[in-house]
């Protein structure tokens, strides 16, 4: 816990834990089939590194009770999560960056919208379920988006095999279109 409450003590620490959950939550859910592994990979490299480095300052190990052991631990998850998403951010840009071809064209089915303080469209692209930021101006139902819309996607592909919307729009079956672009 001794590396735990040094990160804690550190004011500067909540100003950078503060400013990358802001970017991480800022960033635009432009990229599909980020892989999974990554996630994992990092977590684990991670959580190992930190509980290494926490056990190497505490010296007093084997004299702590299983519930400061188990809130350690638990304290070490946490801040694996946090790291892994601050690595996440310009690993994001680079997949942005680093898009090669053409852009490619897919129109899919939307199987679901949550509107509320972040308003989602739900389709299926590749077989996976896949989300996209979407702002209904238009103030369109649920259900006559899910019944009466389908999604045209431009993209293009880039590394780890992610694909990065440059644009989408709502397609109506009367060619009916809600224009949202990106800009890169």
């Amino acid at each position: 816990m001794d590396l735990i409450n040094k990160i804690l003590k550190n004011k500067i620490n909540y100003f950078i834990i503060l400013i990358s959950i802001i970017l991480y939550i800022r960033q635009e859910n432009r990229i599909l089939d980020f892989p999974i592994f990554l996630n994992y990979t990092f977590f684990l490299i991670l959580f190992f590194v930190l509980f290494f480095i926490n056990n190497k300052h505490s010296k007093e190990i084997k004299r702590k009770s299983f519930l400061h052991q188990f809130f350690n631990i638990l304290a070490l998850i946490v801040f694996a999560i946090l790291f892994t998403t601050m690595l996440k951010i310009p690993l994001n840009f680079a997949i942005i960056k680093l898009t090669n071809g053409n852009q490619i064209e897919r129109i899919c089915q939307i199987n679901n919208y949550f509107s509320g303080r972040m308003e989602k469209i739900y389709f299926i692209f590749d077989g996976k379920k896949q989300s996209i930021r979407f702002k209904n101006e238009k103030h369109l139902t649920r259900e006559d988006i899910i019944k009466n819309y389908m999604i045209k996607l431009n993209y293009k592909n880039s590394i780890f095999g992610t694909k990065v919307i440059e644009s989408y729009q709502l397609i109506k079956n009367k060619n009916t279109v809600h224009n949202t672009n990106f800009t890169s």
